[in-house]
């Protein structure tokens, strides 16, 4: 079997169906030309690629702001491979396949969730598609600023920005009923000239109802203690059981 380096290769191309479920699309395939390899490795359900658009328009209806990607434009394209699926390290329940659709049909409905933040807090959503009979794929926008992993705040007015934005970033989640399940340096993006933070892959979102009454404090500084609190919070999977602060 092909490695995911060598399946998601530089310079291949990617022809995206639209797929024949509930799940939002164009009614056209679209074909993809892969630029960079963002996240592909054997171990994991999903690929990450960055990928120009050859041919055909996309446009999407799922966010505020209309707009529309041509042949200049790059967006994100995260596959669900159920080939990859590491059965030793994930022991899903259902079959790799199914574990891959559950897991895409999940993404893409928290997308659409947290459409009023498309754009700003979550990257605008494209809709879903499909490579073949077992491959499912999201388009997302391109968010061409690093994430958290590794970064290094240069300031405290940094590091106060930081905080203000990820609390803000949070919040915004639970009020539309969305617990994210994974909050990682990696899943963040940040750009400290516009101050806009983003947060990404929502594979194992969950969802729930009523306002939460509990925040989150220094939630994404760099020191120990507040890295706890992160880990804290990432362990508490259930949203009734997280942690409460006066």
């Amino acid at each position: 079997m092909a490695s995911a380096e060598q399946t998601y290769k530089v310079g291949s191309s990617l022809l995206l169906h639209p797929a024949a479920n509930d799940l939002p699309s164009l009614a056209s395939p679209l074909l993809f030309k892969i630029k960079k390899q963002i996240a592909v490795r054997d171990d994991h359900r999903s690929q990450v690629v960055l990928a120009i658009l050859e041919t055909g328009p996309l446009c999407s209806s799922l966010h505020l702001k209309s707009g529309a990607l041509d042949s200049s434009s790059i967006v994100a394209v995260k596959i669900f491979d159920p080939k990859f699926v590491d059965l030793t390290e994930e022991q899903p329940v259902d079959s790799p396949i199914d574990y891959c659709a559950r897991l895409c049909k999940n993404e893409a409905e928290t997308y659409q969730k947290l459409r009023s933040l498309s754009g700003v807090e979550v990257p605008i959503f494209y809709g879903t598609y499909t490579l073949d009979s077992n491959r499912l794929a999201i388009i997302l926008e391109y968010i061409n600023y690093g994430t958290l992993f590794g970064y290094q705040i240069v300031s405290d007015k940094e590091k106060h920005d930081l905080e203000a934005a990820g609390f803000s970033l949070i919040r915004k989640l639970h009020e539309n009923g969305v617990y994210h399940g994974d909050v990682r340096r990696n899943n963040l993006f940040w750009s400290p000239s516009s101050q806009r933070l983003v947060i990404v892959d929502f594979e194992m979102a969950q969802f729930f109802e009523g306002r939460p009454e509990y925040v989150i404090k220094n939630w994404i500084t760099m020191d120990k203690t507040s890295m706890e609190g992160v880990l804290e919070y990432c362990g508490a999977r259930d949203p009734t059981s997280l942690p409460s602060f006066p």
